[in-house]
């Protein structure tokens, strides 16, 4: 050290410090740039490959969302049908006791009722149902048709 103060003056000294100083940064600063210029594509490939299995991944839990709505859909249509079904077998017993009784007991039938039936004769239809009912709908029409109110006033006189 006395010999670096002998052969040089504390002003050199210094500027020394400092030239070494910034050679060291400017050195530090070129080995940051380097890594990042020489790791900019492995990073960007690695960014790419990385949003790629993200994209795959998203996709899977949509095709598993799909597929469960899938099956959804189809319990749903499977259910449907059954209610269908069971609402045509429905409609076609309370169809059938309507034309017993009113054919075969009381020989007529009055607006309100016979309004009933064609509307659920008609859903009956929309359903797709068969012709066996066609038959009953029928004798059903052909029957005379008593007004309730006129009934009611005959079975007051």
């Amino acid at each position: 050290m006395l010999d670096l103060l002998k052969n040089y003056t504390l002003e050199e000294v210094l500027i020394f410090i400092v030239m070494l100083s910034f050679a060291i940064k400017g050195f530090i600063d070129f080995y940051d740039w380097a890594k990042k210029r020489f790791r900019f594509p492995i990073d960007k490939e690695y960014d790419k490959k990385a949003k790629e299995q993200e994209i795959v991944k998203k996709l899977i839990s949509h095709e598993e969302q799909i597929l469960s709505c899938k099956e959804c859909l189809e319990n749903i249509n499977k259910n449907m049908n059954i209610l269908i079904a069971s609402d045509k077998d429905d409609i076609k017993a309370w169809i059938t006791e309507k034309h017993h009784y009113f054919c075969y007991q009381l020989g007529y039938i009055d607006d309100y009722n016979l309004q009933c039936i064609e509307a659920r004769y008609k859903h009956y239809k929309e359903e797709d149902g068969n012709t066996f009912i066609d038959g009953f709908m029928t004798d059903i029409r052909d029957l005379p048709i008593v007004s309730v109110i006129n009934k009611k006033n005959k079975e007051n006189e």
